[in-house]
């Protein structure tokens, strides 16, 4: 196989069930690396949520907010995030369908409605603003929100609005909201354009519904053996659990 990069989500794929990488994984794609293999992650957390794994994983580059973002070497060098007139917008639908807990992001700040999770003093840790959410007050361009919605009211919104896009979670009940456009796949793209990479180079690993774009446009598409079955029924490869070192049991077997 003509690997050239390497993609992998965070949460069900190089995180174990217990938030932490093995020592196999990142063996593994250390020696991808010193082959010349890029290494990215591809994650819906932002980039400071992302930053207690990336830290020591050292990525190449990174595709964070689901694909709002792009960093490479730790700086940005694309972003698409939802202008703050449409964040007013969604603010507004949200709360009008009787919607009343939500957050949302920025590489500045994190905005809340309602319920203020603990992920906002970790983030607030890093010098970030930290605030709620005033629905007659104006909002900046934000890279994603995410609210604890039905699938069916998250729907009617973006019926309304062609430039929402949504994704679900199968491990929680929330719902982010974001351009349409602001997808892993998207990202991986100004990735591949950044580095000179044909996406048929391109192996992605990953586990849930805002994994299958990549998992499918991406050259090889690897889905985890904890994968939801959309995600195994769109990859290439199924390789084993997160919790048993999949990703580093696949490089293993293919790359050498």
């Amino acid at each position: 196989m003509d690997i050239k990069m390497i993609v992998c989500d965070l949460d069900g794929t190089l995180l174990r069930s217990d938030k932490t990488v093995t020592r196999r994984t990142l063996d593994a794609l250390d020696k991808c690396r010193r082959q010349g293999i890029i290494f990215a992650v591809a994650t819906a957390r932002s980039v400071t949520g992302a930053r207690m794994f990336t830290d020591h994983m050292m990525p190449d580059a990174l595709v964070y907010n689901g694909g709002s973002a792009v960093q490479v070497a730790g700086i940005k060098i694309y972003e698409n995030p939802m202008p703050s007139g449409l964040v007013s917008v969604l603010v507004n639908e949200l709360l009008g369908r009787g919607v009343t807990n939500f957050s949302a992001e920025n590489d500045e700040g994190y905005f809340y409605h309602g319920n203020r999770y603990e992920y906002a003093d970790y983030l607030k840790g890093f010098g970030l603003t930290i605030g709620q959410i005033n629905p007659e007050g104006q909002m900046p361009p934000l890279h994603k929100l995410t609210a604890e919605i039905s699938g069916d009211k998250a729907k009617q919104i973006v019926e309304k609005y062609l430039e929402i896009g949504i994704v679900t979670y199968t491990d929680t009940q929330m719902v982010r909201f974001a351009r349409k456009d602001a997808t892993k796949w998207h990202g991986i793209k100004v990735l591949a354009e950044h580095f000179g990479v044909n996406t048929a180079n391109i192996v992605a690993f990953g586990d849930d519904n805002n994994d299958l774009d990549m998992l499918e446009n991406c050259g090889i598409g690897v889905a985890m053996g904890n994968a939801i079955n959309e995600a195994k029924t769109t990859a290439n490869f199924i390789c084993d659990t997160n919790d048993k070192d999949g990703v580093a049991r696949w490089l293993e077997e293919k790359i050498w």
